[in-house]
């Protein structure tokens, strides 16, 4: 896992005006149909919509200078081998163990944080949904609340667990290493 270009991001090659404008339409389309799906008229819509959109793309446009010169740094991060040996499965060769283990720790400590959040964030919304549909309140905008947080809490949880299951198997692997050698 020695090759530079294997822990190059995945838009470092691309403008950053490119990134702006790309994401400037997306996030502009998605807040116009969000506010029609809110019930404003096309033309609000629209305009919150080029409003937002022309905004949020010079926020990423910045965010992708910044991050490419953030990022420039000719040597590869150990939180950069980490990620990529999460991605693979696998650990690299000639690894230290305590700084893999103190990472990967840290990062289990992240990831579990982020599920026990989901866990409680994503279904306590689901359970508020229910309560505006019991009321007889909310329609189809809220049933539609209520699928997407269905939705996140299985995702959430899945995201979590999968991440978690990742960094215990390159942990297993480097605890397993110093008895293999012996």
């Amino acid at each position: 896992m020695t090759d530079e270009n294997e822990f190059r991001a995945p838009f470092a090659h691309v403008p950053s005006g490119l990134v702006g404008v790309g994401a400037g339409l997306v996030m502009g389309a998605l807040i116009v149909g969000l506010s029609m799906f809110a019930g404003t008229s096309l033309r609000q819509a629209l305009v919150i919509g080029v409003v937002f959109g022309v905004l949020l793309g010079i926020a990423f446009t910045v965010l992708a200078m910044w991050t490419k010169r953030r990022s420039a740094s000719p040597s590869i991060t150990l939180g950069q081998r980490v990620n990529k040996a999460l991605q693979k499965g696998h650990l690299p060769d000639n690894v230290h163990s305590a700084e893999w283990l103190s990472k990967l720790d840290r990062s289990r400590k992240f990831w579990k944080v982020l599920t026990t959040a989901g866990l409680v964030l994503y279904p306590g919304l689901l359970a508020l949904g229910f309560v505006v549909l019991a009321s007889g309140r909310g329609g189809w905008r809220m049933w539609a609340e209520v699928v997407f947080f269905a939705v996140m809490t299985v995702f959430s949880t899945w995201q979590g667990l999968f991440q978690l299951r990742r960094i215990r198997v390159l942990t297993d692997q480097l605890n397993a290493a110093p008895q293999e050698n012996a």
